[in-house]
């Protein structure tokens, strides 16, 4: 049995395709994920590896997206077709389009006969599909049915109309080639693009939120003047990093880094995305964004009064920027502060203080954070800096990986709340501060001899001596 649809013929290079569309419950029937057996695969080990379906991709994120979400959507979905599977009838081959001939040659109708396609690119969408349409799927990977509870647009899911782009299979070699194409040069969105475009996690929205001008929000994009110029903006929103000559205070990024510490920090936002874990989130509703945003600004409105920033400010951003710029002098007493990874460190940190005292009883306020770390020096003129190991490499490079920022974090909250602290955290902070700085924690100090100085260099140190407050 046959099936007809609407379709445009199209040809890129030697390939010929159709573009078409077809439900959810079509796709979810009628098209089959590949399986190591298919000639095309069998003799690819990339192949075969990028067939097997991710069973917790699938149930957690990308079935719930779909059944969860009024604005579903998602891209094509390129499926393979068996040689003389599919025919296409061009609209210009009857007489009442004659008038239209040149435009309807692309435009017809697709005849498929009742053969399964592949999904070439797309599968685990097709999986997805399958699981909220039946409400659990089968994986060989696991080793019974996945279940998944319904969503509040299941019963829609059916009826949606997918993208599908149908390709017909010539040679083993040229599937394989066309399949590979399609998954290494897709290029994913950057960590900034993502955090401006998504509508989804409340985190990425509480973010801009402190960018609108209209909001008078402390972190607030400059409009643009009557003249034309553009005033230096506070956050760089376009990219993950500062340059020398930056004039931005810090970047979206690091922004967005803060903002998923401080509502962790205030809890109840479940309903907000976890730092560092993948999910698909559900957008909060507008209350729900606003209850957010009043506790991020507090933090934030407390965190442009640190001395850096509110100099930086008054003097229009041009005095951090430049080879003399207080960003690119180590020796400025807040210089980490003006390093994206620098500033997160110090958000987690005081989060980390404050979580500590609320537990000891006495919470130490936002502010009061603020001032104390207002008092800490930042900066680091030499490889013997507190800092270095955590976000500081020897030769005064910025690192940014998870563990160091962590520790960088617990430091300051060692250094501005040491009181609210246990004797087994402080010294379990001293181990892993001196392993970073690359101490030998066994070393025995009564075998050194006083001008051994290479093993004297590996003596670990005492932590540095926090505030008295």
């Amino acid at each position: 049995m046959s099936t007809t649809r609407p379709a445009i013929e199209a040809t890129m290079g030697s390939t010929t395709y159709w573009l078409t569309t077809m439900t959810a419950a079509e796709l979810s029937s009628a098209v089959r994920v590949a399986n190591e057996t298919e000639s095309w695969v069998v003799d690819d080990p990339t192949q075969r590896r990028q067939r097997e379906l991710k069973a917790n991709r699938i149930h957690k994120e990308l079935a719930p997206y779909l059944q969860n979400h009024p604005h579903r959507f998602w891209g094509s979905i390129i499926v393979l077709v068996e040689p003389g599977s599919a025919i296409f009838e061009p609209l210009d081959k009857f007489p009442e389009f004659e008038s239209y001939r040149k435009p309807t040659k692309q435009l017809g109708y697709l005849v498929l006969n009742d053969e399964h396609p592949i999904a070439l690119d797309g599968q685990h969408r097709i999986a997805a599909i399958q699981m909220v349409i039946q409400g659990s799927r089968e994986f060989r990977t696991s080793k019974k049915a996945l279940e998944l509870e319904p969503g509040g647009f299941s019963r829609d899911v059916p009826e949606d109309e997918m993208c599908v782009l149908m390709v017909e299979h010539e040679t083993d070699e040229k599937t394989r080639t066309i399949f590979n194409k399609v998954n290494r040069h897709a290029k994913p969105t950057s960590r900034s693009d993502n955090i401006i475009m998504d509508e989804d996690d409340g985190n990425a929205i509480v973010a801009r939120m402190l960018l609108d001008a209209d909001r008078g929000s402390p972190l607030a994009l400059p409009k643009r003047k009557p003249n034309g110029e553009i005033e230096p903006a506070i956050v760089n929103w376009e990219t993950n990093t500062l340059g020398q000559n930056s004039k931005a205070l810090t970047t979206l990024s690091a922004v967005y880094d803060t903002v998923c510490d401080i509502l962790e920090d205030a809890g109840g936002f479940t309903d907000f995305p976890v730092k560092g874990k993948d999910s698909d989130p559900v957008r909060p509703d507008d209350d729900r964004l606003e209850e957010a945003y009043e506790i991020v600004l507090k933090w934030w409105e407390a965190i442009m009064r640190i001395d850096v920033f509110t100099e930086a400010v008054s003097r229009g951003l041009e005095g951090i920027a430049g080879q003399d710029g207080d960003r690119a002098n180590r020796h400025h007493q807040q210089a980490l502060l003006l390093k994206p990874v620098g500033l997160m460190a110090v958000v987690q940190g005081m989060v980390f203080a404050r979580r500590r005292s609320i537990e000891s009883g006495i919470e130490l306020s936002v502010q009061e954070a603020v001032r104390r770390v207002n008092q800490l020096d930042f900066s680091y003129p030499s490889s013997e800096n507190m800092w270095r190991g955590t976000v500081i490499k020897e030769d005064g490079g910025m690192v940014s990986r998870k563990e160091k920022k962590k520790l960088a974090a617990e430091l300051v909250a060692y250094l501005i709340g040491a009181d609210y602290m246990s004797r087994e955290e402080k010294d379990h902070l001293a181990d892993d501060w001196n392993r970073a700085r690359g101490k030998d924690l066994k070393i025995d100090i009564a075998t050194i001899s006083e001008d051994d100085e290479e093993s004297l260099n590996l003596v670990p140190e005492d932590l540095p001596s926090p505030l008295s407050v």
